[in-house]
């Protein structure tokens, strides 16, 4: 099975962080539908939230289709449980996270240009018997493909 490059940047990212941070579990597009327990927590969840096409020129388009520039937005997105103390985790857990990516931020050449860090956000949920801290982390990467070849990044 062939796996589109938006869904090749989540893997490569994901499998950046496996084993580099205090997170107990890391996922990709994980939902409220399917909640955290106790025991995964801390948790990274790598979320795609939107992303930008381009067609710059028609030039080529005979040779091997227009060339699309992607810029992909993307959440990695820290999830830690308790009161106080959560928010600390939640920086420290993103401070690795970031380390882990600033050392590979072309992801090994998928991505054209850096992954770079946008902003961060902060959830609390306090309403819930599980008491949530979410840290929100927006990166965003920039890679190209062929319009005929959503599969390849060149």
């Amino acid at each position: 099975m062939t796996t589109p490059v938006d869904t090749q940047v989540l893997a490569a990212v994901k499998a950046l962080l496996v084993g580099q941070t205090d997170a107990l579990s890391i996922d990709t597009h994980r939902t409220e539908a399917d909640p955290y327990t106790t025991a995964q927590l801390p948790a990274i969840n790598l979320l795609a939230v939107e992303e930008s096409i381009a067609t710059p020129t028609t030039i080529g388009m005979a040779q091997g289709g227009a060339v699309h520039q992607h810029r992909l937005q993307l959440v990695v997105q820290v999830i830690t449980q308790g009161g106080s103390a959560a928010a600390d985790q939640a920086r420290l857990v993103s401070a690795q996270a970031a380390k882990v990516i600033g050392l590979q931020p072309t992801l090994s050449g998928l991505c054209a240009t850096a992954l770079l860090p946008m902003g961060k956000q902060w959830l609390h949920d306090d309403d819930a018997d599980t008491r949530l801290v979410r840290q929100n982390n927006l990166w965003v990467c920039g890679y190209r493909t062929h319009s005929h070849d959503p599969f390849t990044a060149i």
